[in-house]
């Protein structure tokens, strides 16, 4: 492993740490939960975190007092149905026919779309943008054909790359469905999709996460 794939490492495992302390925006932890119904190694990793992170709290954190009725609240939420169909006309639209997808993300979807359009970004390469509630993210759908290849850049800020069907493939080797593919303006990089079937992908392109003093301490305790 090279200097910048350990980097790319570092800032993969930085990112599920983020994730299990809260701190990633809704773009962000939409796809970080994708990935982790797709990875048992990476739902291992957050459940790890998410088990330290309690017992810091547990031990040094004061309770907060709360209102009466919140434990009623949470539970009537819980309760309460939910929405009928969810746009699943919308959603199908969206998703490759029989493609399996993680339920966090199928909500998502079914929930946010209102219109549909698929746009020709170059050819053999189709985008789909969805409309989240974090200004400072961006998160989009492509379709590519099969050995489509991507011109080489850099991105200007965090990028994630989570493959939803198919392959993709770059300098770091070939990534299959459930993989998540985190890079940063220090990258120079060119992927191409798999020959075979092509590809089907979710990108979230966002500025780099700030991190809280809890994060640094469960970093340092986990060796990451």
């Amino acid at each position: 492993m090279n200097q910048q794939q350990a980097a790319l490492q570092d800032a993969y495992e930085t990112l599920l740490l983020s994730y299990a302390a809260g701190l990633l925006d809704q773009a962000q932890s939409l796809i970080v939960a994708s990935h982790i119904a797709l990875s048992p190694q990476a739902k291992e990793k957050v459940e790890e975190c998410e088990a330290l992170g309690g017992a810091l709290m547990e031990k040094y954190c004061e309770p907060v007092s709360m209102r009466k009725q919140s434990l009623a609240n949470v539970l009537n939420r819980l309760d309460a149905p939910e929405a009928a169909q969810q746009r699943e006309e919308m959603y199908e639209l969206v998703f490759p026919e029989g493609l399996s997808i993680p339920l966090c993300l199928k909500r998502s979807v079914a929930c946010r779309v209102q219109h549909v359009h698929w746009r020709t970004v170059r050819p053999g390469v189709q985008s789909f943008e969805l409309s989240l509630e974090c200004p400072q993210s961006k998160t989009r759908f492509l379709k590519a054909g099969r050995g489509i290849e991507a011109p080489r850049m850099a991105p200007r800020a965090m990028e994630l790359t989570l493959v939803l069907d198919g392959a993709l493939m770059d300098e770091t080797g070939v990534h299959k469905r459930g993989d998540l593919i985190v890079m940063d303006e220090t990258c120079r990089h060119k992927g191409k999709s798999c020959d075979r079937q092509g590809g089907f992908y979710m990108v979230v392109t966002s500025g780099p996460a700030q991190f809280s003093g809890l994060h640094r301490l469960l970093h340092t305790l986990l060796r990451i």
